[in-house]
């Protein structure tokens, strides 16, 4: 075989097997994250806003204290050398939406619930209206760590937690509509 075949095929080889990892890895996160938000939910909220505040290692270091296992901490350690923030993006989303759940609408239901959540507790709203222009997970953080342990009108914590965590896949959306609840118009 010529070299300029083998090359190629190396490289390929390599990719898909980098890929495959990253597969791997992916997947062991959202179960660990997962985990890590039902058991600990107050520190990964703690942990997205020190990450928000550009605070990364200590964000890390509040994640590891209150991983499910060692492997966990090892996969976070690994993670957070993902590019720009796609490993908080993960932190943020991972079990948002348990397997079997209702659908989350991102319009009605989030819709709802900030409604829920303004008539609640307005001064942290308008405060994650306020950090969304400097930093999203900040603004996530806000309105996660506002939440009351009984929820909303009704509306259980987790509900409310996860709608907001399901619909940070789109922070502009998120945070536009947060804005327009409070009446600020862009």
């Amino acid at each position: 075989m010529k070299l300029h075949r083998i090359i190629p095929a190396i490289a390929l080889g390599i990719f898909f097997g980098c890929a495959q990892a990253q597969d791997i890895l992916t997947q062991a996160l959202d179960k660990d994250l997962a985990a890590e938000w039902n058991a600990s939910f107050l520190s990964c909220a703690r942990a997205l806003k020190y990450h928000g505040e550009g605070k990364d290692d200590r964000a890390l270091a509040v994640l590891s204290a209150n991983a499910p296992n060692e492997p966990a901490k090892e996969h976070y350690k690994l993670a957070v050398s993902k590019p720009k923030d796609a490993f908080w993006a993960q932190v943020a989303k991972a079990g948002a939406h348990p397997a079997g759940a209702p659908p989350i609408d991102c319009q009605a239901d989030l819709s709802a619930r900030l409604d829920l959540h303004f008539g609640g507790a307005p001064k942290a709203f308008g405060k994650a209206d306020d950090d969304a222009a400097t930093n999203s997970f900040l603004a996530l953080s806000d309105l996660l760590l506002s939440i009351p342990p009984l929820g909303f009108g009704g509306v259980p914590h987790d509900t409310v937690a996860n709608t907001y965590r399901f619909c940070f896949s789109d922070p502009d959306g998120l945070f536009a509509m947060v804005k327009s609840k409070l009446g600020r118009v862009p």
